[in-house]
């Protein structure tokens, strides 16, 4: 497999949004690798659900990442949620099946919170990437569903309960808080459909 992308106004390592890119990935690629790479280009953050699993070709010129998100999104049936920075959590999109993801409403975090990259290179299976963003935030999450999807994905410079909020929305889940114990937070995952 080949991925060839070339920028074409923005540099990719400036720390500015690429403003136009032109994308010629000619073999057939998982989709959920080509908006990583529009993400990464683009300098916002993706999450795919784990029930987009198409390949295809992807040509197109002097386009903007985030024009380029939405348009293949549209091409494909899929709905893309876009979230804005706030605070600092960058520009997010979240992109799957109608019905299938949620748009949740993501809490403010203190700006002195640690915001961290996660990063899931190789299907990972979900009960694992919750556990990880679980000890990394220091709270406690129980998932009160059956949930087998397995995710890779990376998001960038955000709070670990943010993070907790993408991953259950893009998995069709909503975020309940549970009541603290011992100075240690407490959620639940439940289906959110």
């Amino acid at each position: 497999m080949t991925l060839v992308v070339v920028l074409v106004v923005g540099l990719l390592f400036s720390g500015r949004p690429a403003e136009a890119a032109d994308f010629d990935i000619k073999e057939a690629t998982d989709l959920q690798k080509i908006f990583q790479v529009i993400a990464e280009i683009g300098r916002f953050n993706v999450l795919v659900s784990p029930t987009v699993k198409h390949a295809r070709t992807y040509m197109v010129s002097n386009i903007d990442p985030m024009d380029a998100l939405s348009g293949l999104a549209a091409e494909q049936g899929l709905v893309a949620f876009r979230f804005e920075a706030e605070g600092r959590l960058p520009d997010t999109f979240l992109v799957g099946m109608k019905g299938w993801i949620l748009e949740p409403k993501i809490p403010k975090v203190p700006s002195d919170s640690p915001f961290k990259d996660f990063e899931f290179k190789s299907d990972t299976s979900f009960s694992t990437i919750v556990q990880v963003i679980a000890k990394i935030g220091g709270f406690e999450v129980k998932i009160a569903a059956d949930v087998f999807n397995k995710m890779s994905f990376c998001l960038r410079k955000v709070h670990p309960l943010q993070a907790l909020y993408l991953v259950a929305a893009v998995n069709g889940l909503k975020v309940e808080a549970v009541s603290s114990s011992g100075g240690v937070a407490k959620y639940r995952l439940v289906p959110g459909r």
